[in-house]
């Protein structure tokens, strides 16, 4: 049996119904608001605040090559600059390096090779070069949401939201300049 879009919204309505009318639809507009601004609407709870306060991560724990390397010393950077580390990061940040250098020799093949086989006989199939890039870039997408290096990912993160309280916002410096 196949639902119609009304009978859908329909089943949100009556499962959302206890919480209130237009519960459904708040539950989905929900943002993640920094200290300051509920602070400034007075709903900051003391006990609520999240005060978290990063470690240093340790070394790589699998030897990298010097590509691999610059990566993970680029991540732990970037975790530890945001108050966002901890010890047992280093085992993630390990593995997104060996991705990240893994991807930039396929990209490198890739190069050489192209992206389709074309056989004598004139079938045309993908590459095994593009399939080991795109794997390794869908690998490295995964492990960067957990890692908060994607942008999407850093709204997310309790770390990321109070970062820039006490200075100004980028995006205003930006524009301007």
């Amino acid at each position: 049996m196949r639902l119609s879009c009304r009978t859908t919204l329909r089943t949100l309505r009556q499962s959302f119904a206890p919480m209130g009318v237009n519960s459904y639809l708040c539950h989905k507009k929900m943002r993640i608001k920094s200290n300051s601004i509920k602070a400034l609407s007075g709903t900051l709870r003391p006990e609520k605040v999240k005060n978290f306060e990063g470690e240093s991560i340790p070394g790589s724990i699998f030897p990298l090559n010097k590509i691999e390397e610059s990566f993970y010393q680029k991540i732990k950077l970037h975790l530890e600059t945001n108050s966002a580390s901890n010890e047992i990061d280093c085992i993630y940040i390990s593995v997104a390096a060996r991705v990240c250098g893994q991807m930039v020799e396929s990209a490198k093949a890739l190069k050489v090779a192209g992206s389709v086989m074309t056989y004598p006989n004139g079938t045309r199939q993908i590459s095994a070069e593009w399939t080991a890039f795109k794997q390794n870039y869908d690998t490295f997408k995964d492990i960067s949401k957990v890692l908060g290096l994607d942008p999407k990912s850093r709204l997310a993160m309790d770390y990321f939201i109070n970062e820039n309280e006490d200075s100004d916002d980028p995006f205003a410096q930006f524009l301007e300049n």
